[in-house]
């Protein structure tokens, strides 16, 4: 049964929570390359920077995007989850 609460937490509140505990575990294995937390969260911020600065994205801003089933994809949620935009 689902809980009709809101969760206090969200799935970018739980990564940043293992990033910063759990830095060099890892997160993802995709063809023989593990991510760690560490390396997620610096791909993550810098992707984060990119889109601000380029494309001036500010939160609440709906973002589409198309990536094959690749890590770019994980790093580019976390991203637009820390400008507060919905994808």
């Amino acid at each position: 049964r689902l809980s009709r609460r809101p969760s206090p937490f969200t799935l970018l509140d739980v990564f940043r929570q293992h990033a910063r505990n759990r830095p060099g575990h890892p997160l993802l294995l995709f063809q023989e390359r593990v991510y760690t937390f560490q390396e997620m969260e610096k791909l993550s911020n810098r992707a984060a920077w990119a889109l601000l600065e380029r494309l001036e994205l500010s939160g609440g801003r709906t973002v589409a995007v198309f990536l094959p089933n690749q890590p770019a994809y994980v790093w580019s949620w976390l991203a637009l989850a820390k400008l507060g935009c919905p994808m």
